[in-house]
């Protein structure tokens, strides 16, 4: 495919997955930013929103209204759920739609009106969208117009999960999930539970029994073993910025072991940059990874027989959520996987 520069925008700008979009895109040389929209912000120049970026060329913020689709090769959406599928039909259909929420996720519309307690504008589109999960589902990507990026703890829980079961390494029977995410997750509105002196030096769980990525995880269990699951899914808020841990229990199958999961994940994505099993007899951290595209596993048997212990680390708002996003575009149009995202992490 060609290499010429694409010309791409960005819906929902000013949040911190849009401004993550804008500052690896940036840098990115085969893409040209056209257009970027965040309505509270319109008139506001990006740089005034995300300080990082004060050393840069960006248009101003518009309204998503104002937008013009004329020549545009890609629509990033970094807006909240339940505005996309309301305002895609205003897109044209030779644009590329990259969703980075959660309302072209799901295949059986009717899962999303429930969790997301909305009722779906486009469910035609909803049912030929790709889910966006980068390495595995590569090949449908590439031939995809709209492509919905994984939540960020579906991305850390499935990358590991999927290439067990689909060996029979693990069972889906029994899967208990402790997840863990810094505040960002959260989004940038302004909600009194999220401020500085109410999450530092604290640790909670939240939205138990009932989180929205709960589905989205069963949906491609089911699609990836043909059988209805039910996973025990806890997620918790830690006081960091960024970063993202997940801690599987999984049942073996035929007396599996550590060392043939690893074996198996290491052959997988033998050919994955992006995904990496830990070399050491240590659990993957979220230091590993802060700042990059990466995702690392790190697997141990249980003192349990019969059971495996599955940690995966990535960085919520790249691997999570844009990082993944431009790791797409560049599945989709042909080019270098890596083009334009970091491959090493932050440390300290």
């Amino acid at each position: 495919m060609t290499q010429n520069k694409i010309k791409v925008v960005i819906l929902g700008a000013s949040g911190y997955a849009g401004g993550d979009l804008i500052r690896m895109l940036s840098s990115h040389k085969n893409v040209d930013i056209v257009a970027l929209s965040a309505n509270a912000k319109s008139g506001i120049s990006p740089s005034k929103t995300h300080s990082s970026l004060f050393n840069t060329n960006l248009p101003e913020f518009i309204k998503t209204e104002d937008i013009n689709y004329d020549g545009i090769d890609l629509v990033f959406s970094a807006l909240p759920h339940d505005n996309l599928h309301n305002l895609i039909s205003q897109i044209p259909e030779l644009c590329k739609v990259i969703d980075l929420s959660a309302d072209f996720r799901f295949s059986d519309v009717n899962v999303f009106n429930k969790y997301y307690e909305t009722s779906h504008k486009s469910p035609d589109l909803a049912k030929k969208s790709v889910y966006g999960l980068s390495e595995i589902f590569k090949d449908d990507i590439k031939r995809s117009r709209i492509v919905a990026c994984p939540g960020c703890y579906p991305t850390a829980v499935l990358l590991p999960l999927i290439p067990l079961l689909r060996s029979k390494i693990i069972s889906i029977e029994d899967l208990i999930i402790d997840a863990k995410s810094g505040v960002t997750g959260a989004g940038r509105g302004n909600k009194e539970e999220l401020m500085f002196s109410e999450v530092s030096e604290s640790l909670k769980p939240y939205n138990i029994a009932r989180h929205r990525h709960t589905p989205e995880i069963e949906e491609l269990i089911k699609k990836t073993t043909g059988s209805e699951v039910k996973i025990n899914f806890t997620p918790h808020l830690v006081p960091i910025n960024r970063g993202e841990l997940v801690t599987v229990y999984a049942k073996t199958l035929e007396k599996h072991q550590a060392k043939d999961a690893i074996s198996c994940l290491k052959s997988f994505y033998k050919n994955d940059f992006f995904v990496n099993l830990s070399n050491e007899d240590y659990p993957s951290e979220t230091s590993n990874v802060r700042g990059s595209n990466n995702c690392l596993i790190s697997i141990f048997d249980d003192r349990i027989e019969g059971r495996l212990i599955i940690v995966a680390t990535i960085d919520n708002l790249i691997k999570g959520s844009s990082g993944q996003a431009i790791q797409n575009m560049n599945i989709m149009f042909g080019f270098d996987e890596k083009e334009g995202l970091p491959e090493f992490g932050l440390y300290p």
